[in-house]
């Protein structure tokens, strides 16, 4: 679902297409694929590490 809208919502905004950059990025696939990718493990690793520190008891170190 990520990968959806990565390659298709992010690249239908015009804030997207007037930037020159952001243009060239979003226009290939390949660099959609790894953004989203590395943002869904990003956020797997972001809750894996919340969990251990609310698993933590309070005072140890």
């Amino acid at each position: 679902m990520q990968l959806l809208l990565c390659y298709t919502g992010l690249y239908s905004l015009q804030v997207v297409r007037d930037h020159v950059l952001l243009n060239e990025f979003f226009r290939d696939g390949m660099h959609c694929t790894l953004f989203a990718f590395t943002l869904n493990t990003c956020a797997y690793t972001t809750e894996i590490f919340a969990g251990a520190i609310w698993a933590t008891p309070y005072g140890e170190i």
